[in-house]
């Protein structure tokens, strides 16, 4: 069969050499010009009608394709991922956060300003504030350790200008337990069970440094249908996602307390690092999931019992955001460092390139690296550092605090009640 991915950034590049090696044919487009020579020489690249028209099985893996994704899936084209809903809830906050205030969701105190309107506000408020916008980019969003200091950042910010007459979003600081609840949809239709996500976002150890979406990330699958994140959070969403034919995974990403459950915001798409762990868990090919997903005859989760995990390995400058003007100085660089690859299992290939004289960086995250154990997270992470050493490239850098980070969330998620239905074997 022949698998077609559409990408902004090569996000899911990482699993199109499996789906080869299960035996059938894949391509994959990338929109960004920057990320466009990743996998270049391993998997082909294809413009998205060419690809659209070739492919039994199409997957969209990132937002802004949701227009696309509805007219591909009312055209009879099985596609699995994008639709404009899923679109919407990710980059229009505004609408994510009175959504779910709505339904019953909670979400910690939320405003909309302008930039001046911002700066006013905070310079009365008693309570801690952080920044939220519409943006894409991480270097916004950090935890202030004072208002004071984040209004010098709102002045000072350069990025801001970009939202001239729009606005940013000031919400309450929730101090708690960061856990992230998954669940599958096919053609409007749910697929059982959901899946719970622990992941560090800060670059460094501690908590430190920038954002960068994830270093490393813990996935379990629920052996229950509905577990206590889920109700008081997606479940609260199924009668409109399903009268939308949503056709994408939907994360709720939250922050649990002693007092309850504090939405964040959605992640409708194929999320990294979760994506590499998560198909450690599948029972079955890689490929057939897929399938089954763009089919819309997935009715259950083929998932195995126990944890999985991914950890991220880049390169300097990550997590430095490219600049049009750096690229041609990145690429230089980067096609000067090569790439080793000992050992295939359990890492996955993102930035890199094959070239004539060997394998080369094309970008600062050079792969995945990931682990599995039936009953043990501690053992899935030793697994998943271990095999970063699987691949050799200058100047790796992890994050390796995962083990001891996990652990204080999961002690907190236990003591309050929110892992009582995943069983003693678990935890």
């Amino acid at each position: 069969m022949k698998y077609f991915f559409i990408s902004k950034y090569g996000d899911s590049a990482g699993i199109l050499p499996r789906i080869q090696a299960e035996g059938h044919e894949v391509a994959i487009y990338i929109q960004e010009k920057s990320c466009k020579r990743v996998l270049d020489g391993i998997v082909p690249k294809m413009e998205i009608q060419a690809g659209i028209d070739w492919a039994d099985y199409i997957v969209i893996d990132y937002k802004g394709f949701g227009v696309l994704g509805d007219k591909l899936r009312q055209q009879g084209k099985k596609v699995w991922g994008g639709c404009e809903l899923a679109d919407k809830l990710e980059k229009d906050r505004g609408f994510a956060f009175e959504l779910c205030k709505n339904l019953g969701i909670r979400v910690p105190e939320t405003y909309e300003f302008t930039i001046q309107e911002a700066i006013e506000f905070l310079r009365q408020a008693r309570k801690k504030y952080i920044m939220k916008s519409d943006l894409d980019y991480s270097t916004l969003s950090f935890i202030p350790e004072s208002n004071e200091y984040l209004i010098q950042f709102i002045q000072t910010c350069p990025l801001l200008t970009i939202l001239t007459n729009k606005r940013i979003y000031l919400q309450e600081y929730i101090q708690g337990a960061e856990i992230s609840t998954n669940i599958f949809y096919t053609h409007g239709k749910i697929v059982p069970n959901p899946d719970a996500t622990i992941e560090t976002k800060k670059f460094m150890n501690n908590d430190c440094g920038a954002m960068t979406g994830a270093m490393t990330s813990l996935v379990w699958v629920y052996p229950e249908k509905e577990p206590r994140l889920y109700q008081k959070t997606l479940k609260k969403l199924e009668y409109l996602l399903s009268k939308a034919e949503f056709n994408v995974c939907i994360d709720a990403n939250t922050i649990v307390t002693d007092e309850d459950v504090w939405f964040l915001e959605f992640t409708p798409r194929l999320g990294y690092n979760w994506l590499y762990a998560y198909i450690q868990l599948l029972d079955c090919e890689i490929s057939e999931f897929f399938a089954r997903l763009c089919e819309g005859t997935l009715t259950r989760i083929p998932a195995r019992n126990g944890f999985a995990t991914a950890v991220r390995v880049s390169i300097p400058p990550f997590p430095f955001e490219m600049k049009q003007q750096d690229e041609k100085i990145l690429e230089k660089y980067y096609t000067s460092i090569p790439v080793l690859i000992k050992n295939f299992e359990n890492v996955y290939m993102l930035d890199v390139c094959l070239e004539k004289n060997g394998m080369f960086c094309c970008g600062n995250v050079v792969f995945e690296a990931t682990g599995y154990h039936p009953s043990d997270y501690t053992e899935a992470f030793k697994q998943a550092y271990k095999n970063t050493r699987n691949i050799e490239v200058a100047n790796k850098q992890i994050r390796t605090d995962a083990i001891p980070n996990a652990k204080n969330r999961l002690e907190f998620l236990k003591k309050v009640n929110y892992l009582s239905g995943v069983g003693s074997s678990y935890f």
